[in-house]
C-alpha cells in the first residue's frame, strides 16, 4: 500500500510486532524507526557518473582560469590565442616531465626493494644450507662448547 508516494511495509506485513512504531503517513519531524520501514536510498550509476563530470568540468574550469590569468601576464604584441597555447604547451611540457619523474621513482623503488628481497632470500638460503651441512652426525673441531645451538644439537642427538 502507498501512502503519498511512500510505500509502508507495516501494512505488507501486519502480524510483526513492532508495526505499531512506524509512521504510515510521512510528515517532517517522523521519521521511521526500523529498517524493514525505511525507503531505501541507492546511489543510480547516473548519478555517479553526473558527479564525475560535475567534478571534471570544475577542473576544466580551474584551469582555464589559471591559463587566462597567466595570458594576461604577456605583453599586449603576442596575441592572446597563441600565448594561451603557447602556456598549454609549457604546462603539458612540464606536467610530463614530473610524471616521467614520479613513474621513475616508483619504478627505481621498486626494483631496488625487488632486488633487495632477492639479495636476503640468496643470503637465507646459504646460511641455511650451510646449517644443514653442518648439522650431521660428525662433530666438527669448529663448533664453540659455549654456543648454545650447538648444545642444543648434542641434546637432541643424544635421543635420537
Amino acid at each position: 500500500m502507498t501512502i503519498h508516494g511512500h510505500t509502508s511495509l507495516c501494512l505488507l506485513q501486519p502480524s510483526h510486532p513492532l508495526r505499531r512504531s512506524c509512521s504510515l503517513v510521512p510528515t517532517a519531524l517522523s521519521r521511521p524507526r526500523h529498517a524493514w520501514c525505511r525507503k531505501p536510498r541507492h546511489i543510480t550509476t547516473a548519478e555517479a557518473k553526473n558527479d564525475i563530470n560535475k567534478q571534471l568540468s570544475g577542473l576544466a574550469r580551474t584551469g582555464n582560469r589559471a591559463v587566462d590569468s597567466a595570458a594576461s601576464f604577456l605583453p599586449a604584441t603576442v596575441p592572446k590565442p597563441f600565448g594561451k597555447a603557447g602556456i598549454y604547451g609549457v604546462v603539458g611540457i612540464v606536467g610530463f616531465w614530473l610524471l616521467n619523474k614520479v613513474i621513475s621513482t616508483v619504478v627505481t623503488f621498486a626494483l631496488l626493494g625487488a632486488a633487495a628481497v632477492i639479495a636476503f632470500r640468496a643470503a637465507e638460503r646459504s646460511t641455511s644450507s650451510d646449517r644443514d651441512a653442518g648439522s650431521g652426525s660428525s662433530k666438527s673441531s669448529s663448533e664453540d662448547p659455549d654456543d648454545p645451538l650447538a648444545a642444543a644439537r648434542r641434546i637432541m642427538d643424544k635421543y635420537k
